[in-house]
């Protein structure tokens, strides 16, 4: 059991340091879901990222939309849409 919990924890900081090399990039994210003024989508390469949005603007779900990376998570990533 104890190895199997050091191995997720490599695992899990490995993914963060995978994602913050992301952080400040620009990428095109598909809205799947939105809560409050948060969306949540996929990058291109299907990671799951959380976006905060501009207020009083709303975006469309299904459509592709520009996003900057402001963050990473253990299995996700931060952003905002532009």
């Amino acid at each position: 059991k104890q190895r199997e919990l050091t191995l997720d924890k490599i695992l899990k900081q490995g993914a963060v340091k995978n994602r913050q090399k992301q952080i400040g990039q620009e990428v095109e994210v598909l809205l799947e879901e939105k809560r409050g003024q948060r969306y949540f989508g996929r990058t291109n390469q299907n990671q799951q990222i959380l976006l905060e949005c501009p207020i009083n603007q709303d975006f469309t779900l299904g459509k592709r939309y520009r996003g900057k990376v402001t963050g990473a998570r253990n299995f996700s990533l931060a952003g905002k849409l532009l």
